[in-house]
């Protein structure tokens, strides 16, 4: 699917994840995210139900890197935090 057909909250998520799972969060773009997420309620429980789906995913497929960086992204949207320390 086309990138432009994409949900914004969908594209926000998805632009927070590198192609090398090993680069970590990309906080620029998580920035990005919090400002939409925290704007309207309806955006933050978008989010997070994107987020929450795509962690399901990874931890199916057993993809460590991409569950740290979700759990990382799940951790700022709750808590509005862009500085999160790497674990």
């Amino acid at each position: 699917m086309p990138n432009i057909l994409k949900s914004r909250h969908k594209r926000l998520v998805n632009k927070i994840y590198p192609k090398n799972p090993y680069e970590g969060l990309r906080r620029d773009n998580l920035k990005r995210l919090l400002l939409y997420a925290h704007n309207r309620q309806e955006n933050y429980i978008r989010v997070l139900t994107y987020l929450t789906t795509k962690l399901k995913k990874y931890v199916v497929i057993d993809q460590e890197a991409y569950i740290k960086i979700t759990m990382e992204a799940l951790n700022s949207v709750i808590f509005g935090i862009v500085n999160v320390p790497h674990i």
